[in-house]
């Protein structure tokens, strides 16, 4: 029989054997254990870490916003503080001037709206031949009659062109002594106005020129009747003569002279 020296020396039963397993098991569930908690402690920490990042930048965004809405205040005041400023700066003057060209404005535009109508008794009108200005005082069809001063006058509608009342009153404002140094005038040039003019040997621009300025002062000074010498020869200046006289406002009729002081050769303007 075999003989056995020392206890280290006995066979193994196989206790140790699970023992040691077992020993091992453990440790390495423990290992397992504390590694999964060490992970979740991680998670944890990065958790909380990103919460309390969003927290921080709600907190910086609230700030900010906050901040804008501040300095935004500040500039509105600011800005009203200047604007009263300015206000405060312009004078009662200038508000009454802005005022003054307001109501100029406004005066012009209902004006303008008038210039399309027909002439009707108290408009203010210029008279184009001379630049007169005056009052319409009585319409009577195709005549019109026109206060220029102490002037009345009795012409036909594409005579004059109407004027606003503003223009008017400037007019009066800056000539009174204009006005009456042309009533004198015109009471002179009546006093001595030729009754009849002589064309002969005009061109017929230039001798039609000639008669439109005559027969606008006839007009103007209420004569009744003029003569145009303007000879026979081929016909052709009567006849453009006549031609545009029928054309005229305030002209009646136009006819030959008598025979014995001039015939053919001579039209008589009858004015209305």
């Amino acid at each position: 029989n075999q003989q056995y020296t020392s206890q280290g020396d006995q066979p193994d039963d196989g206790n140790g054997t699970r023992k040691a397993l077992v020993i091992a098991c453990c440790t390495v569930g423990i290992l397992a254990a504390v590694l999964i908690l060490l992970i979740l402690g991680i998670m944890i920490t990065n958790s909380g870490s990103k919460k309390v990042e969003e927290e921080v930048k709600e907190k910086v965004k609230e700030k900010v916003e906050e901040e804008i809405e501040e300095e935004l205040e500040d500039l509105e005041d600011d800005v009203e503080d200047k604007i009263k400023d300015k206000i405060e700066d312009v004078d009662e003057e200038t508000v009454d001037q802005a005022k003054e060209k307001a109501k100029g404005l406004a005066e012009d535009a209902k004006e303008a709206a008038e210039l399309g109508r027909e002439l009707a008794v108290g408009d203010k009108v210029r008279i184009k031949s001379n630049g007169l200005t005056g009052e319409v005082t009585r319409l009577n069809g195709k005549r019109i009659t026109v206060t220029v001063g102490n002037i009345i006058s009795t012409l036909a509608p594409e005579a004059l062109e109407r004027i606003s009342n503003r223009e008017y009153n400037s007019t009066i404002k800056s000539s009174s002594k204009f006005v009456g140094d042309t009533e004198e005038s015109i009471r002179n040039r009546k006093l001595n106005f030729q009754t009849s003019i002589d064309i002969r040997g005009e061109r017929l621009s230039d001798a039609l020129e000639i008669v439109e300025r005559f027969i606008d002062d006839a007009v103007m000074l209420n004569m009744q009747e003029v003569k145009i010498l303007h000879g026979k020869g081929n016909g052709i200046l009567k006849e453009e003569i006549r031609k545009y006289l029928r054309t005229v406002g305030g002209v009646a009729s136009c006819t030959d002279e008598d025979i014995r002081y001039g015939g053919s050769g001579i039209t008589v303007v009858h004015l209305e």
